[in-house]
């Protein structure tokens, strides 16, 4: 099991769809969650722990020289 911080980076499923989110704080076992976006309005959620995956900075780039990592490339 991951140990996740405050200000930390994750994984999580948000409406079917897998985006990172930033740990804002933490409740024993539950995590309020605030989007990684700079696209307004910023998506703030709660969610459990169990439910993130860690998030690992991307090195893969495409053809655009844009990062193309999502959560299948960074498993552990």
């Amino acid at each position: 099991m991951n140990q996740f911080k405050k200000g930390e980076k994750a994984w999580y499923k948000y409406d079917g769809r897998d985006r990172v989110f930033v740990i804002t704080e933490i409740k024993g076992n539950v995590a309020m969650l605030q989007s990684d976006t700079t696209a307004n309005p910023k998506i703030k959620t709660e969610a459990y722990l169990a439910d993130l995956r860690p998030h690992a900075s991307c090195d893969i780039t495409n053809i655009i020289g844009r990062p193309t990592c999502d959560i299948n490339s960074n498993k552990n």
